[in-house]
């Protein structure tokens, strides 16, 4: 009748097998074998459920090591200049900047996680300098550079513990 051809077309199309009978397994589809995108292992099947993606264990660490060893090599820059850019570009690499209008905000707050280790590497100048040179490319304003000395500025004149 038209009535069963109607409803064997719409469970063809909902992928069942109307002409199985009842308690007979269904054909299930082949699984496959995924690989680990950089190493090329294997994965478990029950890593891939849980919504693992070896993609995203990307380590670019080593760029950041690679830098930091041609930043050693160069003679002609003082020791303190060496420090304070490994300094920032660890920020930097954890932190990314995405857009002009981000940068403010980032100098301020590397100001605030690394006050303490500007004022006691002297590395005061080196950060001005640094700000100077963002605010010759207009990514910052005066009030961005006073604000991030502040922060800096705040960090030195507190007392220290050895201080009775």
């Amino acid at each position: 009748s038209k009535d069963q051809y109607v409803v064997r077309q719409a469970a063809a199309a909902a992928g069942a097998q109307a002409d199985l009978p009842l308690g007979t397994p269904r054909p299930t589809a082949p699984t496959r074998q995924y690989y680990h995108a950089r190493t090329g292992q294997p994965i478990h099947p029950r890593l891939l459920q849980s919504g693992y993606d070896s993609d995203d264990e990307v380590d670019e660490g080593w760029r950041l090591r690679r830098a930091e060893v041609l930043l050693d090599e160069f003679e002609d820059v003082t020791p303190p200049e060496k420090a304070f850019m490994k300094l920032w570009n660890r920020w930097i690499f954890a932190r990314p900047i995405q857009a002009d209008r981000d940068v403010p905000r980032a100098v301020v707050a590397f100001a605030r996680a690394h006050a303490a280790e500007i004022a006691g590497q002297n590395l005061r100048h080196n950060f001005l300098l640094h700000l100077f040179h963002l605010w010759d490319n207009s990514l910052l304003a005066a009030a961005h550079i006073s604000a991030a000395l502040d922060v800096v500025d705040d960090e030195a004149a507190r007392p220290t513990s050895e201080e009775p």
